[in-house]
């Protein structure tokens, strides 16, 4: 079992690299990628940034839930702009530092839904570096 400051580096690593493609996003913010992809695959860094920024208060409201604490709220986010989507990310990563900070070792077994605390943040860690690669792939 990794503990909560191993997962929050493997977090943290993924915000790096998101940010890092998202800054490096401007001339392609609105391209889709032209390859025939579909679902996920074909949305362009906007949408990505949007979806993984607005996931940030998903993972760390779920996990507020399970140590019982309060969380941020999932909002709807429409970024013009990778200005725009690096000032929400930096307000939700601000967000989740929050609640992540309050992890004990003996949090990472509770329930959520169908798996663990420590699984969502696993997932959480995937997530962030899957749409980073996803981002800057766009060309």
């Amino acid at each position: 079992m990794a503990s909560p400051e191993e997962l929050r580096t493997r977090i943290s690593t993924g915000q790096v690299a998101l940010r890092a493609a998202i800054a490096g996003a401007g001339d392609v913010w609105e391209k889709a990628p032209d390859d025939g992809s579909e679902g996920e695959e074909s949305w362009s860094p906007r949408q990505v940034a949007e979806h993984v920024i607005g996931s940030e208060a998903y993972f760390a409201g779920a996990i507020a839930g399970a140590i019982e604490q309060s969380g941020p709220e999932r909002a709807e986010l429409s970024l013009a702009s990778t200005e725009e989507a690096l000032a929400a990310f930096d307000s939700a990563v601000a967000s989740t530092d929050q609640v992540y900070a309050a992890l004990a070792d003996d949090d990472l077994a509770k329930e959520i839904g169908s798996g663990t605390v420590e699984s969502l943040l696993e997932i959480h860690a995937g997530h962030e570096l899957d749409h980073a690669q996803q981002i800057a792939s766009v060309s």
